[in-house]
């Protein structure tokens, strides 16, 4: 139960009441502030709840509630050619990083790449995405440029196997499943659910966009993040080529895998802890 009366359900029903009650928080002191700075500090506390959640879950010395291990680690990027779906609150704190954290050369090469892909393809398209085996542009020098705010979604998706992503990579035309860690996909998904009921509430526009689209759309729109938190619908757009409205039953960030591809990729060292 929410400090509004809103009620959760399922499993992580309490995960979802407090993302909802940390989200009110930052988003209220956002709207005060007119600033991205509190959108950034709770997602980031929101990054907390998540990992405490899968830690509770995990065996001891593990890192996944099957008892499995994680296989990800800095320089393999196989999960970020997936089709990525984040929320407007995300693509906000987002491209404010670009622009306010990176280095010059980094944020004109993560802009130009995510301006110009919007401008010449169709980001929000899965049969797009699929066919141009397109990487993230905010993959910079084999790492996230974006790490410490990257997007729920992606802090949640941790594969099981390596090897697993290598051959779904590397088979374009076959169904290859990458095993993942299903606790911290359902953990996120309770997080989601309280996020987007939270900005919902303060009356914010709220559902879910591409995340290249979203991203381009906030930096090529003047004073995106003061409309936004002025109840404007800004991410109108967006969606417009293929996200979900604001309401939709899976109105929540999630990646999909690409299993079609226009050709196989080069394989990738394996990565090391």
């Amino acid at each position: 139960m929410t400090d509004n009366g809103l009620s959760f359900h399922g499993r992580y029903r309490d995960v979802a009441a407090e993302a909802y009650r940390l989200t009110a928080r930052f988003v209220d002191r956002a709207v005060r502030e007119g600033s991205v700075a509190p959108l950034r500090d709770g997602l980031s506390a929101l990054g907390g709840l998540l990992a405490a959640a899968r830690a509770s879950e995990a065996p001891e010395g593990r890192d996944a509630a099957d008892g499995s291990r994680n296989a990800c680690a800095a320089g393999c990027g196989y999960c970020c050619t997936l089709f990525v779906e984040i929320t407007p609150l995300e693509a906000l704190v987002l491209a404010d990083h670009i622009r306010a954290r990176m280095c010059p050369e980094d944020a004109w090469s993560a802009e130009a790449g995510i301006l110009r892909i919007c401008r010449d393809g169709r980001p929000e398209s899965v049969d797009w995405r699929i066919a141009n085996r397109l990487p993230c542009p905010l993959r910079l020098d084999d790492l996230c440029s974006v790490y410490e705010d990257r997007p729920l979604v992606c802090r949640a998706y941790a594969s099981r196997s390596w090897l697993a992503c290598l051959r779904e990579a590397s088979f374009p035309f076959k169904e290859m499943p990458v095993p993942v860690d299903a606790a911290a996909q359902d953990v996120s998904g309770a997080i989601y659910n309280g996020l987007v009921f939270a900005v919902r509430d303060a009356g914010l526009e709220t559902g879910v966009v591409e995340l290249i689209r979203g991203v381009g759309l906030t930096l090529a729109t003047p004073e995106a993040h003061r409309r936004w938190l002025s109840g404007e619908a800004v991410f109108a757009p967006a969606r417009e080529g293929g996200g979900r409205p604001p309401g939709s039953a899976a109105a929540r960030g999630q990646m999909r895998p690409a299993t079609r591809r226009s050709a196989p990729v080069t394989p990738m060292a394996p990565p090391t802890a």
